[in-house]
């Protein structure tokens, strides 16, 4: 971990995310929150709750007049991250943390969720999640952009005054599903038209009258989407969206040589350096 005040970007941070050194190091000293780094107690919560931690919840840090904002790190016992758990550990916290960011992690601490409750005065009312998830081999570029907004400076630049509602509205923004979604659809765009120039078909796939791809690109992207789609239900294997490991095992690849059938998807990634968009 670097020393306190060495300063990294967001996305450096989110790249190496292994352990609470690292979480540490981005709300201390890249968002600017105030170390707090002190055990919670979870008496009185049900016995299923606290048995799915892997240790008391953490207020890593705090934020706002008199330090009423809380970010909040969560060790689940598990190998993933169950939504079903995040939400009984997530309905303990509100109760004595209105204002906060609840951060879980699985046990090895390979994936995270970024988890945002969209503020209403009533409590009982309080049930709209959103999360962002941070895990190896995943882009991070957006999810980045997304986590900068919670920068204390950027909301009030002298850290003075700054009340924990006005710290939860700027939470209730990064985390803005609609402003998420339209990134996603401009990405995917990019990539579209990225895709257009790079990626190379079968001689015998029909082009279209400009001699382009389009809809052989669409349906690519299309039937990707889907399968990152599956693959996020833990119904496919992770390699399939490992840029090394599909290396490995398209290795020796050569497509004038193919004999498969014409029905079998003739394609493989192509690396242009310093092309497509960024990660």
């Amino acid at each position: 971990m670097p020393e306190p005040g060495q300063k990294k970007t967001v996305l450096q941070v989110l790249k190496s995310l292994r352990g609470l050194d690292d979480l540490k190091q981005l709300f201390w000293t890249e968002l600017n929150y105030e170390r707090e780094n002190t055990s919670l107690s979870d008496r009185g919560w049900p016995d299923a709750t606290r048995d799915a931690l892997a240790g008391p919840p953490l207020l890593l840090a705090s934020g706002g007049t008199g330090g009423d904002f809380h970010v909040i790190y969560n060790r689940l016992k598990s190998e993933d991250l169950p939504r079903s758990l995040e939400r009984q550990v997530v309905n303990q916290l509100l109760k004595e943390h209105p204002y906060a960011l609840l951060v879980f992690s699985n046990e090895p601490r390979t994936c995270w969720h970024f988890l945002n409750v969209k503020y209403d005065n009533d409590i009982n009312k309080r049930r709209i999640f959103r999360r962002i998830t941070v895990r190896p081999g995943d882009g991070l570029r957006t999810v980045a952009e997304r986590i900068a907004m919670l920068d204390l400076e950027s909301i009030g630049p002298d850290l003075f005054g700054l009340s924990p509602l006005a710290i939860q509205a700027r939470h209730d923004e990064a985390f803005d599903v609609e402003k998420v979604t339209k990134d996603f659809y401009k990405e995917l765009a990019n990539w579209y038209f990225w895709a257009l120039k790079y990626v190379r078909f079968p001689k015998y796939t029909p082009k279209e009258a400009d001699g382009h791809d389009h809809i052989a690109v669409i349906r690519m992207i299309t039937r990707l989407i889907f399968c990152w789609f599956v693959k996020e239900k833990g119904l496919i294997s992770g390699e399939l969206f490992d840029q090394r490991r599909l290396d490995e095992l398209l290795d020796g690849f050569a497509p004038e040589k193919d004999t498969r059938k014409e029905s079998v998807p003739q394609w493989r990634p192509v690396r242009v350096p310093g092309q497509g968009p960024g990660r």
